[in-house]
């Protein structure tokens, strides 16, 4: 009879230890799937940030290439300017090289 209660004890003590065991393992799989959640959305936001660092990384070589072609475009505008003041310089000159 006591072997049986001491049995007993220890069947008891252990589905209370199970239980405790098992509340923790629901909340330890709880704080799992939060994390999980946390790190899905953290993953999906650097995702969506790779692709807008590239459209920006696209967009800064696009205006680099434009600003390369314009800067070649105002050389060749300055350079047209200097020849149309020296033309314009020199009109008087021709012009009465003309009239002669």
């Amino acid at each position: 009879r006591q072997e049986q209660r001491d049995l007993m004890r220890k069947v008891e003590q252990s589905q209370q230890r199970l239980g405790n065991l098992e509340g923790a393992l629901a909340v330890v799989e709880k704080e799992v799937a939060e994390m999980r959640l946390r790190f899905d959305k953290r993953t999906t936001e650097a995702s969506r940030l790779a692709i807008e660092l590239d459209q920006a990384n696209e967009t800064i070589t696009a205006a680099e290439n434009l600003v390369g072609k314009l800067v070649g475009e105002h050389e060749r505008w300055s350079n047209q300017v200097e020849e149309l003041k020296k033309e314009i310089e020199n009109l008087p000159f021709h012009g009465q090289m003309a009239a002669a």
